[in-house]
């Protein structure tokens, strides 16, 4: 007869010993000062980087904060500008969605900026539509 080392009750053995580890588990979590399973220390740093995060400037850096620096430029849209401006500003809006990887509001504002561009100076769109389709390109990449 084989002999798989468990014995008799041995399933009960087994089931007793996870029960104390996780009676052991939950006293250590409670003695550590964890609350919901988090310590305290843990909770401060958290909160320590979300204030940090927010002290952060979109527009001083590169690629890291993207999908921010997109929504304080359609923010910008809101506002009267120069068309010139106001089309330079729209490509900015596509460009950092893109690569923010908001791929379905880059297209979006993609074709704003086409309306627009073709609405207001088809000649201009016409030397700039390959930029734009470009653009269109690395979206779907």
């Amino acid at each position: 007869m084989y002999d798989d080392g468990v014995g008799r009750g041995g399933g009960r053995t087994a089931g007793w010993i996870g029960g104390v580890l996780l009676a052991l588990a939950a006293l250590a979590a409670a003695e550590s000062g964890a609350v919901g399973g988090v310590r305290e220390a843990t909770q401060a740093m958290a909160a320590l980087l979300r204030a940090s995060a927010d002290l952060v400037n979109p527009l001083a850096l590169s690629l890291v904060v993207n999908d921010r620096r997109a929504d304080l430029f359609a923010r910008e849209l809101a506002r009267p500008l120069p068309l010139a401006e106001r089309l330079a500003l729209r490509g900015a809006v596509v460009v950092e969605l893109i690569n923010a990887g908001r791929v379905d509001d880059a297209l979006a504002a993609l074709q704003a900026l086409e309306g627009e561009a073709r609405a207001s100076d088809p000649g201009a769109w016409r030397r700039q539509r390959h930029g734009a389709r470009m653009l269109e390109v690395i979206a779907y990449m």
